[in-house]
This record gives C-alpha cells, sequence and structure tokens, in this order.
C-alpha cells in the first residue's frame, strides 16, 4: 500500500505511535511520511521517520 490508500482521517501521529508501539514499522512508516506531505517543515515528523527506519534496518537484520 501506498500512503494514498490510507484514509487522511486516519493520518494521525496517534495512529503512528500505536503501529510503532505493535511492531508495525512500514505502516507507522506510511503515517509518518503523510503527516510529513501534508506539513513539510514539521521537525518532528522528520525525525520519526529516521527513528522508524532504524527500526526497520534493525528488525531486518536480525
Amino acid at each position: 500500500k501506498n500512503v494514498s490508500q490510507i484514509p487522511k482521517t486516519f493520518v494521525t501521529p496517534t495512529l503512528g505511535e500505536i503501529y510503532i508501539a505493535q511492531g508495525q514499522y512500514e505502516k507507522a512508516l506510511q503515517i509518518y511520511q503523510a503527516l510529513l506531505e501534508k506539513n513539510p517543515n514539521e521537525k518532528r515528523y522528520k525525525e520519526k521517520i529516521e527513528e522508524i527506519q532504524r527500526k526497520l534496518r534493525e528488525s531486518s537484520g536480525k
């Protein structure tokens, strides 16, 4: 799935955090990418994307 397939009403930082807590990093990444697309100057979204990408690398390296 890509970002456009996620209903815009469900694209919230809270949902992204829920996905992270569940270990669903791909879904969390999609949420934060959509948030960043809507708010390109939001530094915390960029930082969260980097954090999720790190977690994805770590989980794939196991």
